[in-house]
């Protein structure tokens, strides 16, 4: 999906194929300027699907979805430029920036408060 090209004059990185998204995007965020070491996201989504893209740096994810309605799926993964991981809905997310970081997150939906769960307790009784 990501393809990264460098040479003697920087870096690019594109995204390709969109036709490969598993959603067409209805909004995006870049993430960046984050302090070395910092974790964001403390939520999860409702019904909004993400695409989590590492740009620059480093980012790590940790990440916990439901296997069905009792079992809990806890993933770490790192993500390193050019890498990326799709979030489905009900995925609680904590990313955490290194290397002066820069992320780019594609939404399936537009921006919705109600669609937030951002108390851990809460998402677990989802």
């Amino acid at each position: 999906m990501l393809k990264i090209n460098r040479d003697k004059r920087g870096g690019l990185i594109s995204l390709n194929n969109f036709a490969s998204l598993p959603f067409v995007p209805k909004r995006f965020m870049y993430i960046y300027n984050v302090p070395d070491g910092e974790t964001r996201g403390y939520h999860a989504h409702k019904t909004n699907c993400q695409i989590f893209m590492c740009m620059k740096g480093k980012t790590t994810l940790k990440t916990i979805t439901k296997n069905g309605t009792v079992e809990f799926i806890r993933q770490e993964r790192s993500l390193s430029e050019g890498e990326h991981l799709i979030m489905p809905p009900m995925t609680w997310g904590e990313q955490t920036y290194f290397d002066d970081a820069v992320a780019l997150v594609l939404c399936s939906k537009e921006y919705d408060e109600r669609d937030y769960i951002r108390d851990y307790e809460q998402f677990k009784k989802h």
